[in-house]
């Protein structure tokens, strides 16, 4: 996918200075897509969370393209290198070069739980679902995670009703660690991005799920919420 922050509509939280994040935990459910798949130029819509910081940048991908057979899943890394010996993991690019594992064919439906995670000298960035797929790319990378933790960020928008997911989108059980495995007490911060179709809620919380809510529909025009 990519690393672009201004111009999408995201849940962010700033890491203080000095401090780094070691690992970053979550889940997010799959929510019924729409229609009108195949649309002229209707392209991509990609839901991810991810850790950025100095020479480093990792993410997992949900993407809604134009195969009807389900969403396609990735897990991407820039600023580093595959890690040998921990299954596939494909580079393209030169400097700050994009390296990922296969993409997956994920239905709709169930959980997706993602993890970013240092262990020892490597990092990883994967999910499992509760249908019992999972994937996983291992980096080294170059940098640390001490920049933002990004809960939710939709790349690129949709530009009818018809095309978005037919239920919300909902990230919940979202933890930060540093070194020490201390949790980081986080408040996300929504930028709307002016978004027709889509509206991100980072106060969202249902019994006992609490985190980032995306609603889909016609009629949203916000620029920030906090």
């Amino acid at each position: 996918m990519g690393q672009a922050i201004a111009g999408n509509q995201n849940a962010q939280w700033n890491i203080p200075k000095g401090e780094e994040v070691v690992s970053l935990t979550g889940k997010m459910n799959i929510p019924k897509r729409g229609t009108n798949f195949h649309r002229p130029n209707r392209g991509m819509v990609a839901f991810w969370p991810a850790l950025r910081g100095h020479n480093f940048f990792m993410q997992t991908c949900l993407v809604d393209s134009t195969k009807p057979q389900g969403y396609v899943t990735q897990n991407a890394a820039y600023n580093g290198a595959c890690a040998a010996g921990h299954g596939f993991c494909n580079c393209r690019g030169s400097k700050g070069q994009q390296c990922n594992d296969k993409e997956h064919i994920l239905k709709e439906g169930g959980t997706f739980s993602w993890y970013i995670e240092k262990k020892g000298d490597l990092w990883v960035a994967g999910f499992t679902t509760s249908s019992g797929l999972s994937s996983e790319v291992w980096m080294k990378m170059e940098g640390k995670a001490d920049n933002h933790v990004t809960a939710l960020l939709v790349e690129d928008s949709y530009d009818s009703e018809d095309e978005t997911p037919k239920e919300p989108l909902e990230v919940w059980d979202i933890v930060a660690k540093n070194p020490q495995g201390k949790s980081f007490d986080m408040t996300f911060s929504c930028n709307q991005d002016g978004r027709k179709f889509s509206h991100i809620n980072c106060n969202w919380k249902d019994g006992n799920r609490k985190g980032v809510q995306l609603t889909f529909g016609k009629g949203f025009n916000d620029t920030l919420v906090v």
